[in-house]
């Protein structure tokens, strides 16, 4: 009994693992570090990854992980609520997870909206968090 259910979870972190692996192919196209002409003339065939744009991938990474994971939430208690055969204690149990992943969603979504204003209009693009453009790190001195 308990190898079968390791072996579900197991399954189930295997398809999750595949679709968000599959799914950051699409939401990430213009962040993929591909050598151009500029890098290849300067550095010999190694790409020049700047650090700004790593850490503005890792911000928008957070983000599209933390909606996936609150969306599987919400499938899973929505499950569970179909599978309930109409046990109270079941139904209670899978409400609270779908009201958790529809409160996590909101927040994902408020703060993206936030930084996304502070980025656009209120500092206009020269303070950047990485949501909408990429992060600004300064510099002391310039070559």
């Amino acid at each position: 009994m308990m190898k079968k259910s390791l072996d579900k979870i197991k399954q189930k972190t295997k398809i999750i693992l595949y679709i968000l692996q599959t799914s950051l192919i699409y939401f990430f196209p213009k962040s993929v570090f591909a050598i151009t002409e500029a890098t290849i003339g300067a550095t010999g065939f190694v790409p020049k990854i700047e650090l700004d744009a790593v850490l503005s991938f890792a911000v928008k990474l957070f983000f599209t992980v933390a909606a996936l994971v609150a969306l599987y939430y919400l499938i899973m208690g929505a499950f569970e609520w179909l599978s309930s055969g109409g046990d109270d204690d079941k139904i209670s149990g899978a409400r609270k997870k779908i009201t958790a992943a529809v409160i996590g969603l909101i927040m994902i979504v408020a703060v993206l909206a936030i930084a996304w204003t502070l980025e656009q209009l209120v500092f206009q693009r020269n303070i950047c968090f990485g949501i909408s453009c990429d992060i600004k790190i300064p510099v002391l001195w310039e070559k």
